[in-house]
């Protein structure tokens, strides 16, 4: 059997990147599921999600990112979820808005 000598320092550095690696194959892993379970939602299915109306998805197409498939609009559920959380607003927030005045 051969032994290895190596130096503290580079261990250390070896064990780092090992663990860098690591993490990294993880999130891979992790997005790789997360776009396997995304699918591509009609106007339809969004307006019944965000509980609006078919107009107002439409008129918002270009935020949610959509192609257009004949007359038919598709939108990637991951694209629709961003846009509704991006504009969510912390319902302690919205309180302090609406005592002060500001709504």
């Amino acid at each position: 059997m051969e032994v290895i000598v190596i130096e503290s320092e580079a261990y250390k550095q070896l064990i780092t990147r090992i663990e860098n690696i690591e993490r990294l194959f993880i999130e891979a892993i992790s997005e790789l599921k997360e776009a396997k379970n995304d699918r591509y939602w009609s106007v339809e299915e969004v307006a019944e999600f965000t509980g609006f109306c078919e107009s107002w998805v439409r008129k918002r197409k270009e935020h949610m990112g959509f192609f257009q498939e004949g007359k038919d609009l598709k939108f990637l559920k991951s694209n629709v979820l961003k846009y509704m959380s991006q504009r969510s607003v912390d319902p302690k927030v919205n309180r302090a808005l609406k005592t002060s005045g500001r709504t």
